[in-house]
């Protein structure tokens, strides 16, 4: 055995060891072999590791999607027709939100559902928008029958993305399709575009004040 291939065999021995060690005296084994110094240098490099978690030093890393709200709405098999052949994806649509006026919706292909839910609510996390609530219940509009405890009489998809977002009273009717990816982009889209008493104030020219009271019987 020449040089190279001795410091390789102690090399790989090291490596094992550090796995299986936490404290100084491991390094001399039962079978009684000793490590030499610079591998014991090399293998005390790394911080021991506890028993009840991680290495002592590890930076945890908040995971930004632990405090949201998460919806699987739809999960199909498409395929892509090619030269070779026909290659089959599975295509997700995914919603999150906080549950605070904040939402968005995302679409995701992988080769497995797994993998496309993953990349869906990353997308949808990414894409994520404020949303105008009036009383921080429901949307700024016809609130005469949209009263506290109203709840929410509409479409499947339409009342997930209310939950995420944080309208609790609502009423809606879809005319049309009813496919769910063309559903949430089409309630998203009329969540935006929501006329609040600032914007109606602002087009006619009077107080906020006064709008506020007239429409939505706010003081």
């Amino acid at each position: 055995m020449n040089r190279s291939t001795h410091l390789l065999h102690h090399d790989a021995f090291a490596a094992a060891w550090c796995r299986l060690s936490t404290t100084a005296p491991a390094f001399k084994t039962a079978c009684g072999v000793s490590l030499p110094c610079g591998l014991q240098r090399r293998a005390y490099a790394a911080p021991p590791a506890s028993e009840d978690g991680p290495r002592e030093g590890a930076k945890f890393v908040k995971d930004p999607l632990s405090g949201l709200e998460k919806r699987v709405l739809h999960v199909r098999q498409v395929s892509r027709t090619t030269s070779g052949g026909k290659i089959r994806t599975t295509s997700a649509l995914v919603i999150v939100g906080n549950r605070d006026g904040l939402g968005g919706y995302g679409e995701g292909r992988a080769k497995d559902a797994a993998a496309a839910i993953l990349k869906a609510t990353r997308v949808a996390a990414k894409n994520m928008i404020p949303i105008q609530r009036f009383e921080h219940r429901t949307i700024f509009g016809d609130i005469n029958l949209k009263h506290h405890g109203y709840g929410v009489v509409a479409n499947n998809n339409v009342h997930e993305v209310c939950r995420c977002v944080g309208i609790t009273d609502l009423s809606s009717n879809i005319r049309g399709s009813v496919n769910p990816i063309n559903v949430v982009k089409a309630t998203f889209e009329a969540l935006q575009q929501q006329r609040n008493p600032a914007d109606i104030a602002m087009a006619r020219g009077k107080k906020l004040v006064d709008v506020a009271a007239t429409y939505y019987g706010l003081k």
